[in-house]
């Protein structure tokens, strides 16, 4: 019988995770995820400096992309799609066919076995056009402790987990920090001498802002679970 490791709370934890493959260039040699049920955070880059905090809010999804270095944050509230309600928030904590909510995925199992002390089961997660990522779940955490995605050339191993609730400050920027408003900051774009055809348009509501620095993040986070 598999040795496990007592936990505080269902998917409460602090996760550190060794990186490997191509991903070490845009995310570092290391990320760390905290999670407090429908809170995530997930601190990446040379020395951790920037921070992810997606939090489900209803049907809504709150993001929040923290620069440490320049003490800054950006936010932004959007509808919540069913990808994300389902790997970041939904169906992973059925240890027993993490994939019986959506039929999109499929869920092969590959055994058991043992991580940092947490009883593990090994899956492969493969999406409608095959594309594959195999996870060992840890189901008392309700989380993942070791991915690899193959096509994407990127594997997390968990080499530190602490099995108690993050404290409610990870979830929010320090209060120190600067907020930058959206429509100020894509405005900026244009600067002195600029048209205004060179500015891009700010989000509407509930829309994604374009391709940028949170966004990036973002997919690179969802990317992980073979979408």
């Amino acid at each position: 019988m598999l040795t496990t490791v007592s936990q505080a709370g269902f998917r409460q934890f602090t996760i550190e995770y060794r990186v490997e493959g191509k991903a070490v260039r845009e995310m570092g040699e290391k990320v760390v995820y905290h999670m407090d049920r429908d809170r995530f955070r997930q601190d990446l880059g040379e020395e951790l400096h920037t921070s992810l905090i997606l939090e489900k809010r209803g049907e809504r999804l709150r993001t929040t992309m923290i620069d440490h270095r320049e003490q800054t944050y950006l936010r932004h509230e959007r509808n919540l799609d069913e990808d994300e309600r389902f790997f970041l928030f939904g169906s992973l904590s059925q240890p027993d066919n993490p994939c019986g909510a959506d039929p999109k995925y499929r869920c092969e199992p590959l055994g058991e076995g043992e991580l940092l002390g947490y009883a593990v089961r090994k899956w492969r997660v493969s999406d409608e056009d095959g594309k594959a990522t195999e996870a060992w779940y840890a189901p008392d955490l309700g989380y993942f402790l070791k991915l690899v995605a193959s096509e994407e050339d990127l594997t997390l191993t968990a080499v530190r987990v602490e099995d108690r609730r993050p404290p409610a400050a990870l979830f929010a920027p320090p209060p120190d920090y600067r907020g930058q408003d959206l429509e100020a900051l894509f405005g900026a774009f244009g600067g002195a001498g600029s048209t205004e055809e060179e500015a891009p348009a700010a989000p509407a509501e509930g829309e994604a802002p374009p391709a940028g620095a949170a966004d990036q993040i973002r997919d690179a986070l969802r990317g992980l679970f073979g979408q």
